[in-house]
């Protein structure tokens, strides 16, 4: 179940930070539902998804919904670390002056 978990936050990442998608995601905000386009650019919407779905197409029927769970707050998480830790390298990096 671990690498249904790996994946399914890969797969989130892909779907809300990758140029890949981001033609669909413009197109469907002006085209069609531009509610679907902000679920996608949502870490714990998407990773809910994308959990589901994976954990569907792996079998584990039952723990679906608790994979989507999962995914969701792991993705969250992480895209929170990453931005703290942007942050934090950016606070201690010394400003260059020209």
């Amino acid at each position: 179940m671990w690498l249904v978990l790996l994946a399914a936050i890969g797969l989130t990442n892909i779907v809300v930070d990758s140029s890949l998608v981001e033609k669909l995601k413009v197109w469907l905000k002006v085209e069609r539902w531009p509610l679907l386009a902000e679920m996608l650019a949502c870490k714990m919407c998407s990773g809910f998804w994308c959990g589901l779905l994976l954990g569907l197409c792996w079998g584990y029927w039952a723990d679906a919904v608790l994979i989507g769970l999962s995914v969701s707050l792991l993705a969250s998480w992480l895209d929170w670390l990453q931005i703290g830790l942007l942050t934090l390298i950016n606070r201690q990096s010394p400003e260059t002056t020209s």
